[in-house]
């Protein structure tokens, strides 16, 4: 347990996506402004140091060195979080204290980094809530799943989401947090995809049958040790649904974890919200996840929540237990828990 605690600065954070989701704006352009920040500051490093122009990925070590420099000191998907986190606007950023989360219910042993760190916040993007936790992965194990798919010897996509897996499993997910992240493996994936954007030495691995202009596009440009860069970041190119825990369902270290999560996300959604939807909790609308299912391919089973391939594995709840406990002292309900209609 000690080595854990000492070292948890690198490992999972969580966050709450079902509360207080109804009135924070779009967080689009800050998150967007500050990558284009860093990427502009690279190409200043680049050419003042004289890079060379790398042929292959393989001799593109200085110039992945000096875009994380960029980014975060060290280099920790966590640390990049929580300076955003601490960044954000308030309009910009929704934050749910631990104790009045769904997650409240989550005891030290089955949880131990969850309740010693507690929470991040969630932004809306293009209308889907993403937790600032993502944009941590995004970058840093984004670049451990390029490291896997590319950089390593025989080193192959596979061998990348296999890699996130047993990390979600282990110590950014189950072990730490009692919760496996789907989501946060959509979001390395996709952080995958922007190491891999920087040169597009290797085509863009989304959507095999259409290719998109934007992913046609590097980053970066050298002609004889001169950088320059090509075009602006934009999330929302690499975001959709299934980044949002909301939609792209969390799976559980035990059965207990699971039922208490679902019932106090019930709660949040509101009696009206569950009743419409037949007691549907996670997903919390119906989905069929069609335009990730195509994205991702041959990788969708390994990243999706497998409610995207049989509803019987959707979360739910029977709408009488909402009315039954409508008006019980329970601490982590609020007023505003009921009024949520669409």
């Amino acid at each position: 347990m000690s080595s854990i605690v000492l070292n948890l600065p690198s490992y999972g954070a969580e966050i709450d996506s079902y509360k207080n989701m109804y009135s924070i704006k779009d967080a689009t352009s800050v998150v967007d402004k500050r990558v284009n920040e860093w990427l502009n500051l690279a190409i200043e490093d680049l050419n003042q140091e004289g890079i060379e122009c790398p042929a292959n990925a393989h001799e593109a070590g200085d110039v992945y060195d000096i875009v994380q420099s960029k980014m975060a000191s060290p280099f920790i998907g966590h640390t990049i979080a929580v300076e955003l986190d601490e960044d954000l606007p308030q309009d910009k950023v929704s934050r749910t204290d631990f104790d009045y989360s769904i997650y409240a219910g989550i005891n030290w042993i089955e949880g131990v980094s969850l309740n010693l760190k507690g929470l991040l916040g969630v932004m809306n993007i293009g209308r889907r809530r993403v937790g600032v936790d993502k944009i941590g992965h995004f970058f840093v194990e984004g670049f451990g799943f390029y490291k896997r798919a590319y950089l390593k010897k025989h080193g192959t996509i596979g061998e990348a989401v296999k890699w996130g897996k047993f990390t979600e499993n282990t110590y950014f997910g189950i072990t730490t947090t009692g919760i496996y992240s789907n989501a946060d493996l959509i979001a390395n994936f996709n952080g995958m995809r922007f190491w891999n954007m920087l040169f597009l030495f290797s085509e863009d691995p989304t959507f095999s049958k259409v290719k998109r202009k934007y992913s046609k596009v590097p980053f970066f440009s050298c002609h004889k040790a001169t950088w320059s860069l090509n075009k602006k970041f934009t999330i929302r190119h690499f975001l959709d649904d299934s980044w949002d825990e909301s939609l792209n369902c969390n799976d559980y270290d035990t059965e207990s974890i699971k039922d208490e999560v679902v019932l106090k996300e019930a709660f949040s959604l509101g009696l009206y919200n569950v009743e419409k939807n037949s007691g549907l909790v996670c997903p919390r609308i119906q989905r069929d996840c069609s335009y990730e299912k195509s994205k991702y391919g041959r990788y969708a089973r390994d990243l999706l929540h497998k409610s995207c391939f049989d509803k019987s594995e959707q979360y739910r709840v029977d709408p009488s237990i909402l009315k039954l406990r409508l008006y019980s002292p329970y601490d982590y309900l609020q007023d505003s828990d009921f009024d949520h209609a669409p």
